[in-house]
């Protein structure tokens, strides 16, 4: 069934539920943003020079069993660079839920989640231009005990990627799935088990290679759950295993993951690890980025501002301490992580990243935090040579003013890596960004912003934007950006993406009605 077809009949069941309702509360959210792109000078042709207005209409409603969202998304460009850049306008997100005591019935655009992402993971992280839902159909079932759902449906991409602003062609990959969830009693650990089948909709290699049978993938998976173990500790496992058939060729994929939460009197201990061997959740090509979507998003181990190199065949784990120092007002912590990027393998690299932090409350509040990172490649002929280095510092300083609150960040990193061509050596730069800003009761802010990146020569390596923010009226917010501000790779919860360089102006009027 096609993705028109489908908002055909999901618009039709949409309306049916409705009307049914007899007294539905409607809000509405809308995001009205107009931006003028400037040279960035990053050195890349083709992402300047044009402006662009976007809109994103909200409309949930709520009855006594139904509930019901649509989104709308239009975007027009002036003056576009190129065809990647289109006007379109388009309901991107419609979904109507139907609650019947225990049950529930969702038709439409699904966000869900498995496990802990390694799986599956189709929700939105709009930052990292991440944000892909099921559009399809679910039934649930929750009691105190048991848990159940089943789903199915073609995977609906955003068609906007909001990170390049290039226009993102549907990638209706079928995906089919069941998940459930038992616990017999609060003594007993909670054991949940769940299957997905993948089929990538793009099969036009098969077809080049004359493949026999189309590719796919069936992930089955087991997660085990115990809270408050001796009244001390909670612990989560979770064991995954996968038969895919790419090119007719049939591989496996291998995944454990585990956490413990202890707790002994005031110091906090989290212990994590993570096994993968081959285990992915690839699906079509996205045009905007020219990789294969990802439908699952595993735990990095990393904090969330990290880099990470990929994430299909990992081992490791990490430690981290929490507990006051001197008083409840003084809290310290502790994080030391081990990593080994493809294994046993000729490109294989050992990570090492630890960093420690205080965080001080006398009301107001002060944290920093500061470490080491090291990647180099311990396998292969490049065994022991280093990948890259980093030693990073972040500062967070709040302060109320009577009436006023002053908020200032910084983050900085020093790296080193080898230096580019055959020349060896190595090659030395930093990068960071630091904000200073003033609020006013909540109401009114302005915000400055230094950025800056010294890693490539003849591209702009310092930056500076002005950000302004106005609550006008309850539930209506301005905001305006003007400057230039920082790009590059960055990552976001494991998601790595290269972000252009801002320059020019933006803004923006939040509203909800």
């Amino acid at each position: 069934m096609t993705h028109k077809k489908n908002t055909k009949a999901i618009k039709l069941v949409t309306m049916i539920m409705l009307t049914s309702v007899a007294q539905a509360q409607v809000t509405i959210n809308q995001k009205l943003t107009a931006s003028i792109y400037s040279d960035n000078k990053n050195g890349v042709e083709g992402d300047d020079g044009y402006k662009l207005i976007e809109e994103r209409l909200e409309i949930r409603g709520n009855g006594q069993n139904i509930e019901a969202y649509a989104r709308i998304d239009l975007t027009k460009f002036i003056d576009a660079p190129s065809s990647d850049y289109r006007d379109d306008e388009r309901l991107e997100r419609l979904l109507t839920s139907y609650h019947l005591g225990d049950w529930r019935i969702d038709i439409g655009d699904i966000h869900l989640e498995m496990g802990r992402g390694i799986a599956l993971s189709l929700k939105p992280i709009e930052s990292a231009g991440v944000d892909t839902a099921l559009r399809g159909g679910q039934m649930a079932y929750q009691s105190k005990k048991i848990e159940f759902n089943i789903f199915g449906g073609e995977a609906n991409p955003a068609n906007l990627d909001t990170l390049s602003q290039k226009h993102v062609v549907d990638t209706p990959d079928r995906i089919i799935g069941i998940r459930g969830q038992i616990q017999a009693n609060k003594a007993l650990p909670t054991i949940g088990i769940f299957g997905i089948y993948l089929k990538p909709d793009d099969q036009k290699l098969n077809e080049l290679l004359n493949a026999e049978k189309e590719d796919q993938n069936i992930t089955t998976g087991i997660t085990i759950q115990a809270r408050e173990i001796l009244n001390t500790f909670d612990i989560y496992i979770e064991g995954d295993y996968q038969k895919r058939r790419l090119i007719d060729q049939e591989e496996t994929g291998k995944a454990i993951y585990s956490t413990i939460d202890l707790t002994i009197k005031e110091t906090i201990i989290l212990i994590e690890g993570i096994y993968l061997n081959g285990f992915e959740q690839r699906g079509s090509p996205h045009t905007a980025t020219d990789t294969r979507v990802s439908y699952n998003r595993p735990p990095t181990l990393e904090r969330i501002d990290q880099e990470v190199l990929e994430t299909r065949d990992i081992l490791g784990g990490r430690i981290r301490l929490e507990r006051p120092i001197i008083s409840e007002d003084y809290v310290g912590h502790i994080n030391g992580m081990y990593r080994i990027q493809s294994p046993d393998s000729e490109e294989e690299i050992t990570q090492i990243h630890g960093y420690a932090g205080l965080e001080i409350y006398l009301p107001d509040k002060l944290a920093f935090s500061g470490g080491y990172r090291d990647e180099r490649y311990s396998g292969g002929a490049l065994k022991g040579e280093k990948l890259k280095s980093m030693i990073h510092g972040e500062g967070d300083l709040t302060v109320g003013l009577e009436g006023y609150e002053l908020h200032a960040q910084s983050t900085n990193e020093l790296r080193r890596r080898p230096s580019d061509g055959d020349s060896g050596g190595e090659k030395r730069y930093a990068r960071g960004s630091t904000l200073l800003g003033l609020e006013r009761g909540g109401r009114m802010g302005l915000t400055l912003e230094y950025g800056y990146d010294t890693e490539k020569e003849g591209v702009r390596q310092h930056f500076f934007a002005g950000i302004a923010h106005w609550k006008f009226l309850e539930g209506q917010k301005l905001r305006l950006a003007a400057g230039t501000q920082r790009g590059g790779v960055k990552c976001i919860a494991g998601i790595c993406r290269e972000y252009p360089a801002f320059a020019g102006a933006r803004f923006e009027w939040l509203g909800h009605f």
